[in-house]
């Protein structure tokens, strides 16, 4: 009877995830993948803050009675958020429809035009969608490890 009564229980349940190791990809590698996902979750802002302004413009087109342009607004503001929201699930579905709305954003010279190369360079690594994607919160960790270990 040599335990402490007082002593804090003791857990088989582990408080942070273990950082998941990437030992086939090279510190550069590493660093193009996590750029990628960091510039699709900005994607995934990106997406909301224009859904937001949709939703305004079709709001003042209602006001000046101007429904077809209301109605076409609608519709692209839904279509941009049923996109946000498969990419910040990071699923296929929602990487294709954002590619087709990066392809309509590179008309909008010069802003749309830059945003959407950007994008469409972001979303062409298809390791970070589908079931057996790299997660970012996984990339976050390696390359903070690989960073204060210095790991080349």
């Amino acid at each position: 009877m040599n335990s402490n009564p007082y002593a804090t229980p003791e857990s088989d349940v582990v408080g942070t995830p273990q950082r998941k190791d990437f030992p086939e990809l090279t510190t550069k590698e590493l660093r193009k993948f996590w750029n990628h996902s960091s510039s699709i979750r900005a994607l995934v802002f990106l997406f909301f803050f224009v859904g937001v302004a949709g939703i305004l413009v079709t709001w003042v087109l209602m006001a000046g009675k101007q429904f077809l342009g209301a109605y076409f607004s609608l519709c692209l503001t839904v279509i941009v958020f049923i996109s946000g929201v498969g990419l910040m699930k990071r699923s296929e579905w929602g990487r294709s429809l954002s590619m087709v709305l990066c392809v309509l954003a590179l008309i909008a010279f010069p802003l749309g035009t830059i945003i959407g190369i950007l994008s469409l360079m972001a979303l062409g690594c298809g390791k970070l969608f589908g079931p057996e994607r790299f997660v970012h919160r996984e990339l976050d960790e390696e390359m903070k490890y690989r960073k204060r270990n210095r790991v080349e």
